[in-house]
């Protein structure tokens, strides 16, 4: 669907100035929103893991989504906040989820960018899975079934 929508739009509006599109780029963003999608994944199954001692999570994963969203370029593109911030912001996951990808696919990251964002997510990987294995063993260890 992606391919279809992308593809009308440059037959029918053009590319728009300053945009290079490649082939190379195009494998870059697939390359890296695929390794973005298995960090969310670890991010997400963290958080929902609480529901092991919690009921109602849903407002902390509506919070979480929102979060992401703003400080990984989804609502405001990160160059609209302060430069002291855009360090900061790129040393979170949340830019590497939006805004990182989109720019590879745009074909604004150089190679070696490219590996540095990957590295970051490598980091942030790790971290998750980390995390998300310590709040599986701790929640398996003490959930109890009720009413079945």
């Amino acid at each position: 669907q992606l391919a279809i929508g992308a593809g009308l739009f440059f037959i029918v509006l053009g590319a728009p100035a300053g945009v290079e599109i490649s082939l190379g780029s195009i494998m870059l963003g697939f390359s890296f929103s695929f390794c973005s999608m298995l960090v969310y994944f670890l991010l997400f199954a963290c958080i929902e893991l609480i529901s092991f001692w919690a009921d109602n999570i849903w407002n902390l994963i509506i919070m979480v989504r929102f979060i992401t969203a703003l400080l990984g370029g989804e609502l405001l593109p990160l160059s609209l906040f302060p430069d002291w911030s855009q360090a900061f912001l790129h040393s979170l996951p949340f830019a590497y989820f939006a805004s990182f990808p989109v720019r590879c696919f745009l074909g604004e990251i150089t190679f070696p960018e490219y590996i540095s964002g990957l590295g970051m997510l490598l980091i942030w990987g790790v971290f998750f899975g980390l995390l998300l294995k310590v709040v599986w063993n701790r929640g398996s260890r003490r959930y109890t079934g009720v009413g079945i």
